[in-house]
């Protein structure tokens, strides 16, 4: 008996696992198929023939890459005025409000729109129990509401989508294309990336703030599920790495074969198209809505329309019938992840495999089999208990050959796997172009390239976790936290709470307070129970509270915690939570009746901000290393002092330049005491003509910053003159520590007092800031500095904010930077693009914090230069700006190169004699003849490095030169079919593009190295006039006279990106130029200068000018000017943003030629052009005229170029075949 059920259970095994075999093989072979090329694009994406689709995307908090996930929404090519965007938050404290906003200023043109679930009045009726408690479907429910058209697609705001995607899949679902029929819904396999971005702040750390004495009820699940974990950086970390995995190998195979077979509805929420008209007809016109008491309800909707047949008023007579569900082959939804731990994916596959035991149970229940380590086991068995098999394959009955059967079937489970990763992970079908963001791009070209002994661990780690983690969330609870809230899931209704310390549970109704106490407005209801007349959908949810009563009143008097929810259920039952100020002790030290009241005034001043509350004389510091006792000083100087004012108890006594012993009692510097200083005779308050004082100051400020401290003191005392007063001094102290409170205070008035109502921030280096050491106990008020006429005090206030903002999300305080962000900066009502910016950095980690911002840390200068900005606001007298000395040097040194004409250097005059440079000292000489052409020379350029030049001509050759060696020829570039009238330097220099006339029409891309082309561009039935390259060097711009390729962007693969078409007038480009920065495209055509944003391509301005033709453009280093030329001798330098005209060089000869103008010289001062006299002008670019070269022998000079590197260097070209350098 034994034996037989032993060879029973093994055949049983064999079985299984073969059909598992079958099963993922089929999913691998299908993936195989179609992830090994690109999707073509839809030829259905016309505005005739595209019906209109309504793209939703709920969004919930900053999850890594939100902006780029959501701005692929508004790239799609499909018709725009048939696309609609509604993007859902909850809340409008929800922090990815300001990420929606910034996409709605980037693309105005676009149909978008932001619903706010608590602005919705339809969804707060009848004290907005309206719909069930499911998060997500009440964030939807308005934007499926006001849906315009009939196709909806759902997706989700952490995945992005190719840009043609919504065309393949309107396709897909309408049947469009041979063989294919329509389909009730639609989805794509989703694929997770790992990556180093930062992980969503509001899902990790926003919530959870390191604050000891802040209790904090956390809205996160991440947050949630994580506070207890350990902390190493595996642990922490890694867990993407294992979600990555699932979702690239076991998940990809089976959703890819289940959608194949279509045996039962399987999708997930990612990526969803269906008809609004079809789920309307099997909901009774309820919609998503319908879905509210449930969670899994994308599941749910697939299900529902899976299962029910097509409503015949849908089918309008048509015989074809719908195909259940169809799976766009080819298109990824592509789910960035960051920082993931490993406890937070193992909560993450909980929560869902909780959800699932009831939707697909039978799934659900045989799951692990499916995994390849359980799997293997099974096939193990069989293998070596098996009669039939141990005798065909000779394997013995062994605990060794059982390893060793399961070893190798695990590692040939782990070699598919590995090729089934590289596949979806090489984007071979996804569409890739200069805006898909680097995760969505291959493994190793953007995204991070796995080693394989990083990958095998990944898939060791996840296939080993896989049983325990469906053991613990079938066997071990029925609760999931989900966009932070706590429910149960069951088949029926249950709540979960605590009253008196006892867990209760109850079938009651659906909605609950949020703080777990059941509203008296329902105790009496009957209990709600699933509809018996609507199909069953499983599994049912309910709000779980975590807070009993007292603790809502402890809230209520304490005001500590981070989150609250309305006391009311009755009018507000599920209220997002709010966010109050908050503060570091958690009581407050009440006064015994022996204080005075006098000591009561001590209590410091609340500040307009609300950041900090009234506070006893003394109070309990927080045990933190970063706070310090009272009166404590510090050990470090955090930057060197630039005061130089004595202190009267109020100012830092610690590194600083004291001149003489003021008395405290006069804020104006210098104003009148001698400190005790005995002079020989009285001196005149005129010093040549000059204040004495103003000039004394002013030197002892410069001894100060030359370093000589001791000097600076003794000039102080002598003179009896201060540099600053002692309030001054501690203004400076305060920012340069970072005590932004008594910053604040010194300003503009207030109480000095500690810090501990503020947000402390450390200097950046681990070190807390030490605060000025005065006595606290002693709080005094002040009035302020005198400011300077006209300062902006809410700029300056904006200013000091700002730095604490930026500090403290250096820091990773972000909990502390959002209340800074909310109660402090925004008051401040300063432009809402700067607000905006400054949110948008929160998920910034701490490098691309400053990359992004501009800025170098707490550490580093940006305190500094922060005081530096203030002091230009504050009076003169009070406080002189910052090293006055050297700007009034650096005046004076502007003034004489201004106007000293031949001034051709970057090297700063000598302060002993006055500066004039000579006209020998220019490059007015011909050095060097060129005369390999053997017809006019059309255009010419040196190398970014300086180190070559390339000359092109009407005699189809391209010469480049060796400037070093006496500029000798390197290469001949000859496979021009006709003249060459433009070419342009890669920004490495080791490519270069030339573009012909007609016949030949071409634009070549070259090696520079060998000579060799890498590119011929052919599509132009006209003549390519001018190319610019990108910063990148990946990308170029292309112009023609053709005026259906007339401005057109390619890679260096041959693939055209993008092309402008402008419906007023023929796009036939004359000359462009890209800005070095790579935000600027100026486009030249006929009579009008264009400007495009070359990040969005869309056109920012348009200038007309009557009468005149446009020549050629160049752009200024600092990528804010453009030099225009056009005929009538006309040369102007003009602002790229504003068009206005900067400057008129007159002199200039051109009529009927294409003559290139260039900048050039030291600093880019000088602006040079060639003529139709055959002569070379030269002007300053402040308009005068330098020099009037005669440089070529007849014909025009038609094109001139400056050495980048060499200021007295430069070419020209001429038709009289010649290449000309001159010099000094």
């Amino acid at each position: 008996m034994w034996n037989i059920g032993a060879e029973l259970g093994a055949a049983v095994c064999i079985v299984w696992g073969s059909a598992v075999i079958l099963v993922s093989s089929l999913g691998y072979l299908q993936l195989w198929r179609h992830y090994s090329k690109r999707n073509a694009h839809s030829p259905h994406e016309t505005k005739e023939e595209a019906p209109h689709v309504t793209i939703i995307r709920p969004v919930k908090g900053l999850d890594p890459g939100l902006y780029d996930c959501l701005v692929s929404t508004f790239r799609q090519t499909y018709p725009n005025d048939r696309l609609t965007v509604h993007f859902c938050i909850d809340s409008r404290n929800d922090l990815a409000l300001p990420v929606l906003e910034r996409l709605l200023e980037d693309f105005p043109k676009a149909h978008a729109r932001i619903f706010i679930e608590e602005a919705d009045p339809v969804l707060q009726a009848n004290n907005g129990t309206a719909l069930g408690p499911n998060p997500k479907i009440r964030s939807m429910s308005r934007a499926y509401r006001e849906a315009q058209g009939d196709i909806i697609w759902i997706v989700d705001c952490n995945v992005w989508v190719a840009k043609g995607v919504c065309g393949r899949m309107v396709d897909t679902l309408l049947g469009r294309g041979k063989g294919t029929r329509p389909q009730k819904l639609v989805h794509q396999i989703p694929l997770v990336v790992d990556t180093d971005i930062l992980s969503a702040p509001e899902t990790h750390h926003l919530l959870n703030a390191n604050l000891s004495d802040v209790q904090v009820a956390s809205t996160s699940t991440r947050a949630t599920e994580t506070r207890n974990l350990h902390n190493s950086s595996t642990y922490a970390t890694k867990g993407g790495r294992l979600e990555e995995m699932f979702m690239s190998t076991a998940h990809a195979k089976f959703y890819t074969a289940i959608n194949t077979v279509l045996i039962a509805p399987c999708l997930v929420g990612k990526s969803n198209m269906f008809r609004r008209s079809h789920l309307n007809a099997l909901t009774g016109d309820k919609g998503i809505d319908y879905f509210s008491h449930n969670i899994c309800e994308d599941h749910l909707i697939g299900d529902l329309l899976w299962k029910q047949p097509v409503p015949a008023s849908l089918m309008k007579g048509k015989t074809k019938n719908w195909g259940h569900h169809a799976l766009v082959f080819g298109d990824l939804a592509v789910q960035p992840m960051a920082h993931m731990g490993v406890g937070e994916y193992v909560a993450r596959r909980v929560r869902w495999l909780r959800v699932r035991k009831y939707t697909v149970p039978a799934a659900t229940a045989v799951e692990p089999t499916t995994e390849s380590f359980f799997c293997s086991l099974m096939l193990s068995y069989g293998f070596t208990s098996h009669s039939f098999m141990r005798s065909t394959f000779g394997i013995p009955q062994t605990w060794t050959a059982f390893a060793i059967t399961w070893l190798l079937s695990v590692s040939t489970w782990a070699l598919i796997d590995w090729t089934l990763y590289q596949r979806l992970h090489s984007a071979v079908s996804i569409e890739v172009d200069e805006n898909t963001p680097n995760f969505a791009r291959a493994a190793g070209k953007g995204a991070d390239k796995r080693p394989l002994s990083e990958w095998i661990a990944a898939w060791v780690g996840r296939e080993a976790l896989a049983f325990p983690v469906w053991f613990w969330a079938i066997f071990g609870g029925a609760t999931v936290t989900w966009r932070g809230k706590k429910f149960w899931v069951d088949i029926v209704l249950h709540r979960s709470a605590k009253e008196g310390g006892r867990a209760t549970s109850a079938t009651t109704n659906h909605l609950l307070a949020a703080l777990g106490q059941v509203d008296e407005a329902y105790t009496s209801d009957p209990p709600h129970l699933p509809d018996p007349t609507r199909p069953l959908v499983l599994p049912y949810l309910v709000p779980s509270s975590t807070l009993n009563s007292d603790s809502f009143n402890a809230f209520r008097i304490t005001t500590f915690h981070l989150t609250s929810t309305s006391k009311d259920a009755k009018t507000q039952s599920y209220t997002e939570p709010q966010y109050f100020p908050y503060h570091y002790g958690s009581t407050k030290r009440r006064r015994s009746d022996s204080e005075s009241s006098s000591e009561a005034a001590d209590i410091s001043h609340t500040t307009a901000r609300g950041a900090a509350s009234a506070k006893p004389k003394s109070k309990r510091r927080r045990g933190d290393p970063t706070m310090r006792s009272d009166g404590e000083t510090p050990k470090d100087s955090v930057s060197p002092r630039l005061s130089n004012g004595s202190s009267n108890g109020l100012s830092p006594s610690r590194s600083k330049v004291t001149n003489g012993h003021a008395n405290g009692k006069t804020e104006r510097n210098g104003s009148g005491s001698r400190n005790g200083a005995v002079t020989s005779r009285p001196l005149s308050p005129k010093w040549f003509g000059h204040d004495r004082e103003e000039v004394a100051r002013v030197l002892i400020q410069s001894l100060t910053d030359l370093g000589y401290h001791t000097s600076a003191t003794a000039l102080s005392r002598e003179s009896g003159f201060e540099l600053e007063g002692p309030t001054v001094a501690a203004f400076r102290s305060s920012v340069l520590d970072g005590d932004w409170q008594n910053a604040e205070a010194l300003l503009f008035g207030g109480s000095l007092s500690d810090s501990g109502g503020g947000v402390e921030i450390n200097n950046g280096g681990g070190k807390a800031v030490a605060q000025p050491d005065w006595d606290y106990r002693n709080t005094q008020t002040f009035s302020g500095l005198k400011l300077a006429d006209g300062a902006n005090k809410n700029e300056m206030l904006f200013g000091l904010r700002q730095q604490k903002y930026l500090e403290l999300l250096e820091k990773g305080d972000l909990g502390s930077a959002l209340m800074v962000l909310r109660q402090e900066l925004t008051p401040l009502h300063q432009d809402t693009s700067r607000l905006h910016h400054l949110s948008s950095l929160m998920m910034c980690s701490s490098e691309g914090l400053k990359a992004q911002a501009g800025w170098d840390g707490a550490s580093g200068t940006s305190r500094n230069h922060l005081l530096t900005e203030l002091s230009k606001s504050i009076s003169p007298s009070v406080m002189i700006p910052e090293h006055r000395l050297a700007v009034l040097i650096d005046k004076v040194k502007d003034n004489w190169t201004h106007n000293c004409l031949y001034h051709n250097t970057t090297d700063s005059p000598s302060l002993y004699v006055d500066h004039q440079c000579d006209r020998a000292s220019f490059p007015t000489k011909m050095r060097h003849e060129l005369t390999d052409h053997g017809d006019e020379v059309w255009h010419l350029a040196f190398s970014n490095d300086g180190t070559k030049l390339a000359t092109a001509s009407k005699d189809k050759q391209v010469f480049i030169y060796d400037v070093a060696n006496n500029f000798s020829p390197l290469a001949q570039l000859e496979e021009h079919e006709a003249g060459v009238s433009y070419l342009a330097w890669s920004p490495d220099d080791t490519k270069i593009i030339t573009c012909t006339r007609g016949p030949d029409n071409m634009a070549r891309v070259w090696d520079v190295q060998d000579g060799t082309v890498l590119q011929h561009i052919h599509e132009f039935t006209q003549p390519v006039s001018s190319a610019a390259w990108a910063p990148n060097g990946e990308t170029f711009v292309l112009s023609s006279h053709d005026s259906n390729r007339g401005l057109s962007v390619w890679d260096t693969e041959d693939n055209q990106l993008f092309k402008w078409e402008d419906n007023k007038q023929a796009m036939r480009p004359y000359d462009i130029s890209l800005s070095p920065d790579g935000r600027w495209l100026v486009v030249l055509l006929t009579s009008t200068i264009i400007v495009y944003d070359y990040v969005t391509r869309e056109k920012l301005n348009e200038w007309n000018f009557d009468d005149v033709q446009m020549t050629s453009v160049s752009i200024s280093a600092d990528s804010r000017k453009m030099l225009v030329s056009m005929n009538k001798n006309i040369l102007h330098l003009m602002a790229i943003d504003t068009g206005e005209l900067l400057q008129r060089f007159d002199g200039a000869k051109q009529m009927t030629n294409m003559i290139r103008s260039a900048f050039g010289g030291a600093n880019q001062n000088f602006v040079i052009s060639g003529d139709e006299d055959s002569r070379i002008r030269i002007w300053r670019k402040t308009g005068p005229l330098v020099e009037t070269l005669e440089a070529h022998r007849g014909g025009c000079v038609n094109a001139v170029a400056w050495h980048p590197k060499d200021p007295n260097i430069f070419a020209s070209a001429g038709d009289d075949h010649k290449v000309r350098i001159w010099s000094i």
